[in-house]
């Protein structure tokens, strides 16, 4: 926009328009400057027209005048305004100023005329522009009389139409999550019917500002359309005055992709409980530029995250390992030193004892050892038990074992004892 920002911008249009141009006097000439009236909403796609007249009505003509016209727009994702370079230029009965001096706002166009005539005489130009659709558009007029430096006579404003489409937005959430847990936090903008958004000019726009992480960290975010970016929120520090970085706090944003009617896009914030509490986040989803043709009405009907972080109680105790099949939780003591006497009768006895809940179940127990004249073969019963019991084992030599056993004297004869998934080792000995 061409204000009068910076004086020697306003000297160097002054100078132009009025050194090169303007170079007579009659600065103090009353005339009336204005735009013909602009509407307040111009269609989509249309060349604008603007006209801005000077009229004269003094009983005296006024020499050596100039007009400029400046035009600009504002879009939504704009952080400035920019200009909008003329389509056409018409100076009337006028000529066109083809040189403008350095400083002069890119766009602004100038029409000079030697005289205005008196008694309501009037003067005019027109420029034509095409603004992007959803724009809003600032005209600013300018007069110049003589040597007088350049000043705002008239502005007038208007806003092209936007595209216009039926939208709703839809989250999902659950309801609660653990610590530890993750979640995703899923909004979906809809567009149901209407005017399709090309990712140009009207560009899908996803955000959760400043989004707490007291009680979740995001772990990611992405769409399945555009590009998505998690940033910290800065602030400037009351007492430093110093940009710090909030904390617990993140500004979640996606950008980017097209929607057509009867398409979607959904935007993902994946969440992992951090503390018990609750997240209550609103997020935006729309398009830039586009006007939702059925908005929500009552700030209560807009969609919310709401999500509790809750500690979960602690995993029970492993319990103890108990082997499904009993028989190998059974013990047999074996005997002190290794050594098993055998009574005269050919009678040998082990200790057996039961570890299993839900008990130890009969089994046959095997042994032997020796070889030879010495060898020792034979088998032993071992009764069911209770978790916990003991009992005695008992080993029966026949008569010719037993005599081999004597005939082996003090070395005794070695033998193993297995069955019930069980084995030891001993040496019978024949009792004196």
């Amino acid at each position: 926009m061409m204000h009068v920002k910076i004086r020697a911008a306003s000297a160097a249009l002054a100078s132009c328009l009025a050194a090169a141009l303007l170079s007579a006097s009659a600065a103090s000439a009353a005339v009336i400057t204005a735009f013909d009236p602009v509407p307040s909403e111009t269609a989509r796609n249309t060349p604008v027209t603007v006209t801005l007249r000077m009229t004269n009505p003094d009983q005296t003509d006024v020499a050596n005048v100039a007009l400029a016209i400046n035009a600009s727009r504002f879009n939504d994702d704009d952080e400035t305004s920019a200009p909008i370079a003329p389509q056409g230029v018409n100076c009337g009965n006028g000529t066109q100023v083809t040189s403008l001096p350095v400083g002069t706002p890119p766009g602004t166009v100038a029409c000079h005329w030697d005289t205005v005539a008196k008694n309501g005489g009037v003067v005019a130009m027109s420029v034509t522009i095409l603004p992007p659709d959803g724009s809003y558009v600032s005209l600013r007029g300018y007069q110049a009389i003589g040597a007088a430096i350049p000043v705002q006579a008239a502005s007038a404003n208007t806003q092209v139409a936007r595209p216009k489409a039926d939208l709703n937005i839809q989250v999902s959430a659950p309801g609660q999550i653990a610590v530890g847990e993750t979640a995703q936090l899923k909004t979906t903008l809809n567009m149901v019917s209407g005017d399709s958004a090309d990712g140009v000019r009207n560009v899908p726009n996803f955000s959760l500002f400043e989004f707490s992480t007291r009680n979740v960290d995001v772990l990611g975010v992405s769409a399945t359309a555009g590009t998505c970016r998690s940033e910290p929120v800065k602030a400037s520090d009351p007492l430093s005055r110093l940009e710090i970085v909030v904390p617990d706090m993140l500004t979640i944003s996606c950008q980017g992709g097209t929607l057509t009617p009867g398409g979607s896009i959904t935007a993902t914030v994946t969440v992992k409980g951090k503390s018990p509490g609750v997240v209550s986040e609103s997020p935006s989803f729309g398009v830039s530029g586009m006007q939702d043709s059925t908005p929500l009405q009552k700030w209560w009907e807009y969609p919310q995250f709401r999500v509790g972080v809750y500690q979960a109680p602690a995993a029970p105790p492993i319990p103890a390992f108990v082997d499904p099949t009993p028989l190998d939780q059974a013990e047999l003591s074996a005997p002190a030193g290794g050594l098993l006497n055998v009574s005269k009768q050919g009678i040998a006895k082990l200790v057996a004892a039961c570890h299993v809940a839900t008990g130890c179940p009969q089994a046959t127990l095997f042994y032997a050892g020796g070889k030879g004249k010495t060898k020792i073969v034979g088998q032993a019963k071992l009764r069911a038990l209770g978790n916990g019991k003991t009992t005695t084992v008992t080993l029966k030599l026949t008569k010719k074992q037993l005599k081999a056993l004597k005939a082996a004297k003090k070395k005794g004869v070695q033998i193993t004892i297995s069955g019930a998934e069980l084995t030891i080792s001993a040496t019978l000995l024949a009792r004196k």
